[in-house]
């Protein structure tokens, strides 16, 4: 790990167990263990390697990309949280994966295998005990992006610009994403999210129509925006 506490952090993350989801992109995010990664946040930078430990002498971390991932979002949740979008977006088809040793299929399979690779067992088999061990077994789920994909992030707006000049006037400094790789001052600012975007946009757009109303225009026009 790079970087200091007020600045966005470069970690190097292991993906052994998923490389090829992580170089075509269909991987946007990974579950770890609860007790570990407790300090990255939204906005780190990620280079995803093959192998971080047990490498052999002479071997090096291999980078799975060029470029890096943005972490977007940070949580802990149970593995309960786990449904068939979930597995798509940790890079799996729920339709086609079956587990490697059991051939358990869907999300629950997947979980149980997840869960037996991090150090949790696959879980009860007694339909009793299984949803309590779903919901009290929790994992940190991390979402990213690559950098080059910050676009998708826009909410109601068409340009990444659009959106920025939006945020700056309603929200004060925001970072542009393209430029976290040369921002040393990044952590002192919060960028919003897309959600907080597009709620500031509904509330100007209903600013401006009270105004029409208060100066009797005419409402059946174009909307202010």
């Amino acid at each position: 790990m790079t970087g200091s506490a007020d600045r966005p952090r470069t970690w190097r993350m292991s993906f052994s167990m998923t490389p090829g989801q992580i170089v075509d992109g269909s991987k946007t995010v990974t579950r770890r263990h609860a007790d570990t990664w407790r300090t990255i946040r939204p906005v780190d930078l990620i280079v995803p390697i093959r192998k971080g430990q047990g490498l052999k002498r002479g071997e090096r971390q291999e980078p799975l990309i060029d470029g890096r991932l943005i972490v977007t979002s940070v949580r802990l949740e149970p593995l309960a949280s786990v449904d068939a979008d979930e597995m798509r977006d940790e890079g799996f088809d729920p339709d086609a994966w079956a587990d490697p040793v059991t051939g358990e299929r869907g999300p629950l399979g997947w979980v149980r295998w997840w869960a037996h690779g991090h150090g949790h067992g696959r879980g009860p088999t007694a339909e009793s005990e299984l949803e309590a061990w779903l919901r009290s077994t929790m994992c940190r789920r991390i979402e990213f992006c690559r950098a080059s994909d910050w676009r998708h992030h826009l909410g109601p707006f068409v340009s990444g610009r659009q959106a920025l000049d939006f945020a700056r006037r309603h929200f004060g400094p925001v970072i542009d994403p393209a430029e976290l790789a040369y921002v040393a001052d990044l952590a002192k600012y919060d960028p919003p999210s897309a959600v907080d975007l597009e709620g500031a946009l509904e509330d100007s757009i209903a600013r401006g129509r009270e105004a029409q109303r208060e100066a009797g225009l005419r409402l059946d026009g174009p909307e202010v925006a």
